[in-house]
This record gives structure tokens, sequence and C-alpha cells, in this order.
């Protein structure tokens, strides 16, 4: 059983496919109502509005950080996939970045650093971002051994 599993947070693309309704709403009652003699493939053009919520939760669904034997992994992709290792005893850093609009959603960015010279790993837009970092923070430190 994993320690911890992570994904991006969905909250963004929930309220933009709420908004996305209001156009299409406005675009079917144009359609059936005003202009019926209007072809129905204007219809489609509805479509294009659900893209950027899609985009977001495509972005939620690749993404997954997880802590599990000793080690953080970062897998990212949904035809391809990239994973991305980092054992637990050799994070030295764990930074939280949040933009204005993030700090409006509950939402950030981490970025968890190692001792090795290879990078950072890098999620965004997590749920309450100083939580996971405090976690994981934790989940690399020795546990005290009981006397």
């Amino acid at each position: 059983m994993s320690d911890l599993n992570l994904r991006p947070s969905q909250r963004q693309a929930h309220a933009l496919l709420v908004l996305c309704l209001i156009p299409v709403g406005a675009i079917l009652r144009y359609v059936y109502f005003s202009a019926p003699e209007t072809p129905r493939a204007w219809l489609l053009l509805g479509l294009v509005f659900f893209i950027f919520p899609l985009r977001l939760y495509a972005r939620s669904w690749s993404a997954r950080l997880s802590v599990e034997g000793g080690a953080l992994r970062l897998i990212e992709g949904l035809l391809s996939q990239n994973a991305t290792s980092m054992a637990l005893d050799r994070i030295q850093k764990v930074s939280v970045h949040r933009s204005l609009w993030q700090r409006l959603w509950g939402i950030g960015d981490i970025e968890i650093e190692s001792a090795a010279e290879s990078g950072a790993i890098r999620l965004h837009d997590v749920d309450d971002p100083q939580a996971v970092a405090d976690r994981i923070l934790a989940l690399s430190r020795p546990s005290p051994k009981a006397s």
C-alpha cells in the first residue's frame, strides 16, 4: 500500500466546465428558438468551449505522484509515460509555489529537490500544497525508534 498518492486538482476544470455551459446554452437557444432555420452544424461550435476544461482534466489524469517503498515517483503522460523516481532519504527541499490565481483556488505547485544534481520533481496544481509538502517531508525523515 502506498504512503501517499496524489494527482493535480480538478477544481479549475469543474468550474470551467460549468462556465462553458453558459455559451453552449446560448448557442442552443439561438439555434432552436431564435433562428430555427439555422443549420444544426452550428451546434458543433459549442463543442469548442469544452476544449479548455478537457485540457485541464487530461492534465489531472496524466500526472501522479506517489510515495511507496521508500521512493517518491512522479509518473506523467496518458499514452506514453515518463517516470521519475527519487529516494525519500535523498530529499533535501520541498518548495510550494502559488500564484495569485492558485491561491484563490486553494491549489499550488510542489517542487521536490534531492541531493543529486539531476534536477527537481514538480507537480502542478495540487490541492492544499503546504499540507502535502509537510507530509512528504515527514515521510522523508527517519522515524524515531522506540526504546
